[in-house]
């Protein structure tokens, strides 16, 4: 299963500066282009909405965590063992069912949860990924100005929608939290609280974008660009087409730099394809999980209560994904100390 797999501990790339921001930046333009195509041929709704988050269980959502197990080895300087593999494992599966267990303890801090630490975690992912291609003699920003940066990045897809398409939004977090016996409402105050806070990162980006030399340019096209994607696409169908094209593939291109046995001699393409095979069986081993969380709860029938329950089984599985990123950020910030790593 080793050999077939291609199962290693996988360390930090030794040159923390190779990464292909081409290719995650025609992935990003991919998502804007499906995306306004949909509105534009007026096909934004129904079942087409629902297309990119179920293709996300396969395509760079999903998988983009599924090979944590073997970063973390590498993190830790370990070697593949069944015993190493099996605590690493153990450990991850316990938070994600700590993780599913509030959801059924306490749905409204479930759900409170999980869009917090999506906001944190995709907005980091955001930041770390910027940092991975600096010019080393750029001026680097504060790491409150960093964080805030991070901050807004992650609200782009998480807290925009609130104002953009709030009953769609509601709609979603109550097929989240409806199986578990909680209707998730939206109202005017939380609203005001989330314009609140959208001006104030506004504020904050302005100041990050003036430390930016001459890249904020570019982080100014990308904020615009987010902006109006979570302003103008349904949410459903944008957080989808970003978790797989934007943060997911974004990702992904940040492992395939981590270096097993054969280190990094492979083209892009080789090893997406490692990438793959390593990530397979742990994605399916998430698709059981799903299966079996939704036995337990026999009023899931429709699409959108299936789609519910997926996100609730991403927000555990993001959990512990988090702490493997973090520890990830750390270790590479010791090569790039401007990386935010607070």
């Amino acid at each position: 299963m080793k050999f077939f797999f291609q199962w290693t501990s996988l360390s930090p790339p030794s040159d923390p500066s190779k990464i292909n921001v081409s290719l995650a930046n025609g992935s990003a333009l991919c998502a804007g282009f499906l995306g306004l195509a949909i509105v534009l041929l007026g096909m934004d709704s129904g079942w087409v909405l629902y297309l990119p988050i179920l293709a996300s269980s396969g395509l760079f959502g999903l998988p983009h965590g599924a090979i944590d197990h073997l970063v973390v080895l590498g993190l830790a300087n370990r070697k593949l063992t069944l015993k190493s593999l099996v605590v690493v494992c153990l450990v991850y599966l316990l938070l994600v069912i700590a993780m599913l267990g509030l959801w059924w303890a306490s749905p409204i801090v479930g759900v409170s949860l999980f869009l917090l630490i999506t906001i944190y975690h995709w907005g980091k992912a955001d930041l770390a990924f910027e940092h991975l291609h600096r010019d080393s003699l750029q001026q680097v920003a504060s790491k409150r100005l960093q964080f805030s940066h991070a901050l807004l990045r992650g609200f782009f897809p998480i807290g925009l929608p609130f104002l953009t398409f709030p009953e769609a939004t509601e709609a979603i977090l109550n097929a989240c939290s409806a199986s578990f016996g909680y209707n998730f409402e939206l109202n005017n105050t939380l609203q005001i609280a989330i314009f609140f806070c959208f001006i104030c990162l506004l504020l904050g980006e302005v100041a990050y974008l003036s430390q930016q030399g001459q890249q904020w340019k570019l982080r100014l096209v990308e904020d615009l660009g987010l902006a109006a994607f979570f302003a103008f696409i349904p949410p459903l169908l944008a957080v989808g087409l970003y978790f797989c094209l934007w943060h997911g593939f974004r990702h992904v291109l940040r492992l395939i730099r981590y270096e097993g046995g054969e280190g990094c001699s492979r083209r892009t393409t080789a090893r997406i394809k490692r990438f793959y095979c390593q990530a397979f069986p742990f994605t399916f081993a998430s698709i059981l999980l799903m299966a079996g969380f939704l036995s337990l709860l026999p009023n899931v029938r429709g699409l959108n209560e299936f789609i519910g329950i997926y996100l609730v089984i991403i927000s555990a599985l993001t959990v512990p994904h988090l702490l493997v990123v973090e520890w990830m950020d750390q270790r590479e910030a010791a090569g790039n100390p401007g990386v935010c790593t607070q």
